[in-house]
């Protein structure tokens, strides 16, 4: 993340244009850093350098701050950068601003019911996610729970990350007998939600250089 304010060199980063009405979303990282300027690595999707005009305004998301900048010039040597305004101040990123990634990770799941002034383990499930966010993950389970019913959960990317998430829907497979369950990380390290973010821009980036995404 910044320190002080400041973008290191090689820190992912991802990119958010307007296309076609739409906020795409990029992953980048921080090629170089002058005292105005930003050199952004330019993004690639399904194998092809994404087009970028000078003068355009993007916003880059380098969790968990982000800043709007400008595009300045296109330079394709000695690698293809974007090179932006260095920001004079960021923003925290929102809850809702969270990106959504579809992956499978080992999950396992921890159905909690308040007892008195204690919380017992009700049961367990070993699942996986069908997505996963720095705010939230969606899996399936064997069994329906209520909405508002507290978890604790241990995911897996590979290193565990253990936290509290709170039922926000839960709904029957199209297929099947399991129902598919989103929940909220409602207590959660910022260092633990750090490293998931940090994992799905990883991922991302390796996805767009094969052309996969």
């Amino acid at each position: 993340m910044p320190q002080n304010g400041l973008l290191r060199l090689n820190e992912r980063v991802q990119i958010e244009k307007q296309v076609n009405e739409q906020c795409e979303t990029y992953s980048s990282y921080v090629a170089a850093v002058t005292d105005t300027t930003l050199d952004l690595a330019a993004p690639l999707a399904k194998g092809i350098f994404v087009p970028f005009r000078v003068g355009e305004k993007i916003r880059v998301v380098a969790w968990p701050l982000s800043f709007i900048t400008e595009v300045l010039e296109r330079q394709f040597l000695p690698e293809p950068v974007l090179v932006v305004k260095r920001p004079e101040s960021f923003s925290r990123v929102q809850r809702r601003r969270f990106v959504r990634f579809e992956e499978r990770l080992p999950l396992t799941v921890q159905v909690l019911e308040k007892n008195d002034s204690n919380e017992q383990v009700v049961w367990e499930a070993k699942t996986e996610t069908l997505d996963i966010s720095g705010g939230g993950c969606l899996f399936l389970l064997e069994r329906a729970v209520s909405e508002g019913t507290t978890l604790e959960v241990e995911l897996f990317l590979p290193e565990k990350v253990v936290c509290r998430a709170k039922v926000t829907r839960c709904c029957p497979e199209d297929i099947g007998e399991k129902v598919r369950v989103g929940a909220e990380f409602t207590n959660i390290k910022r260092t633990d939600q750090d490293r998931i973010v940090r994992h799905i821009f990883q991922r991302q980036l390796e996805l767009r250089q094969k052309g996969l995404l």
